[in-house]
């Protein structure tokens, strides 16, 4: 837990999920599964990586578009969430057409945006962070893009959590229907100057950081 938290007045964490991306494969395709990672997850734990594995759309001799078919979350708790597929040392011709990308966030940085793009399937994720970092794009081609943003601003709110579907087309797993799960801090109007302050905590922990 970043340690400008310490700081923060008495309030309560909520996880606050956004709209799941919408796909017109789900008429054609057959769903594995569905996970949620909210049930999972404490609401003041922090995202220190992601892993993203992107497979091809069609397992064919043409190039085409990379589409997203698992993932790695991993949190400062010590606790990792994986779903759908991941690199193999023993793979297939077609696991090893994947290709694996790893976001590493420093201390006390946290996600406060996301683009998605999808189509068919989940084609491209870029994301921005609280010391201005973009991280990505990663993934591929196509899609139209979607931009989630936190509902809270400043530090207060950040990327905690997805949900979604695992689906089967070309043999191989993909993921749909993502839902951008944020961690919230509500607090009440009388302590609007406490935040204040801790904003400004915030800051200098953030700094010291950096040096």
């Amino acid at each position: 837990m970043p340690s400008f938290w310490d700081n923060v007045p008495q309030g309560k964490w909520n996880i606050v999920m956004d709209k799941p991306t919408t796909h017109p494969t789900e008429a054609y395709v057959s769903k594995v599964s569905e996970f949620n990672d909210k049930l999972f997850t404490e609401p003041d734990v922090v995202v220190t990586s992601i892993e993203l594995y992107f497979r091809p759309w069609l397992y064919t001799d043409v190039k085409t578009t990379d589409v997203l078919g698992g993932m790695k979350l991993s949190y400062d708790n010590g606790y990792e969430i994986c779903h759908g597929i991941k690199p193999k040392s023993n793979s297939t011709k077609n696991e090893q057409l994947i290709k694996a990308y790893k976001i590493r966030l420093t201390r006390g940085e946290l996600i406060h945006t996301i683009d998605v793009a999808f189509g068919w399937c989940i084609n491209r994720l870029t994301f921005y962070t609280s010391k201005g970092r973009q991280l990505g794009p990663f993934g591929g081609k196509g899609g139209d893009v979607h931009k989630y943003k936190s509902p809270a601003n400043g530090q207060f709110g950040h990327f905690h959590c997805f949900s979604g579907r695992e689906i089967m087309t070309y043999e191989m797993l993909a993921l749909t229907h993502l839902q951008i799960g944020w961690a919230h801090f509500e607090t009440s109007d009388a302590n609007e100057d406490q935040m204040a302050g801790s904003e400004n905590n915030i800051t200098t922990d953030q700094a010291r950081s950096n040096v």
